[in-house]
């Protein structure tokens, strides 16, 4: 049995690089020939954690050729597929636009199969085994409530993409892990929030459990909420080509590392370091592992600070 439990989607991505992403009304033509990878923020993070240990992975693909390439790509990248179920449906895919030169990104899904992986597709065993049960929100709420409920060990949750009713699962989550726009609306907030902001606004976050919050350039805020501590974890310097799946990267390092027993402010900056390492080639998957010599010499650039309230 693995550690690690990964339950959410699995996708087929399509990449247009543009010189510039659209505003609305516009209309661009892309810088180069599409290309097509495995996707979904359930398979990237499963393979982003299984270049750090062994990952078992629960999701739903269509009963198409498209859901075979997924399978074989989770499989050849170490996963355990044994528990990704088959739907009479259409395989899930997402049109993934790349700004060149500045590798940000939008991202439009369509679910597909991934919409019909119910409660009955997880099995008990795994969920009472696993050390660490990473989740998503590209499968029904429903389920990811009921996984969390059910769940033996630790809880992780993605809150991506911000769906109504997440703050329902929040009381079972153990470590939170949103993005600066989903931490602004769990916040009810509309404004950015200003880097003088951001350790306040962490410790804000609905729900009992910790955070990390992720911010992009700018790194990570962890906040260990029963020592009331928040962390900033500048990330190393590197030269970002695409930011594709960065957060799918650094949630599954980081699951990985608390499921091998790491304690979280080191097992958040192993992840910020590998999410950095992520952004410097193109594709949503980050399938290399990181050897101990690389990632110390990122480590030893990467700035901790304690901030007090």
């Amino acid at each position: 049995m693995s550690d690690l439990l990964v339950v959410g989607s699995v996708n087929l991505d399509e990449v247009y690089p543009v010189p510039e992403l659209p505003i609305r009304g516009e209309t661009v033509l892309a810088a180069s020939s599409r290309s097509r990878h495995s996707g979904g923020k359930g398979g990237n993070q499963a393979v982003a954690a299984a270049t750090r240990t062994g990952v078992a992975f629960v999701g739903a693909v269509g009963d198409d050729e498209v859901g075979e390439f997924l399978r074989a790509d989770l499989t050849a990248a170490g996963v355990d597929t044994t528990h990704l179920v088959v739907k009479p449906a259409a395989s899930g895919t997402a049109v993934v636009i790349v700004e060149q030169g500045s590798g940000d990104n939008s991202i439009v899904v369509d679910q597909g199969a991934n919409l019909l992986l119910d409660t009955a597709d997880v099995p008990p065993g795994p969920l009472a085994t696993a050390r660490v049960v990473l989740l998503q929100l590209e499968i029904p709420l429903k389920t990811a409530r009921a996984v969390a409920e059910r769940a033996a060990g630790l809880v992780v949750l993605n809150p991506a993409p911000m769906v109504d009713g997440v703050v329902e699962l929040l009381d079972r989550v153990d470590v939170l892990v949103p993005n600066e726009f989903e931490l602004r609306s769990l916040l009810g907030r509309d404004a950015l929030i200003a880097p003088d902001e951001a350790a306040a606004a962490v410790r804000e976050a609905p729900g009992y459990g910790d955070v990390v919050a992720t911010f992009g350039g700018a790194g990570a805020y962890v906040y260990e909420r029963t020592r009331d501590l928040v962390t900033h974890i500048a990330p190393p310097a590197v030269r970002v080509l695409d930011t594709t799946g960065a957060g799918d990267c650094l949630c599954g390092v980081l699951a990985a590392e608390l499921a091998a027993g790491a304690e979280l402010v080191a097992a958040a900056e192993t992840a910020v370091c590998v999410a950095s390492l992520s952004t410097t080639r193109s594709g949503a998957r980050w399938t290399r592992p990181v050897d101990d010599a690389e990632l110390d010499t990122l480590r030893s650039t990467v700035r901790r600070t304690v901030i007090a309230r």
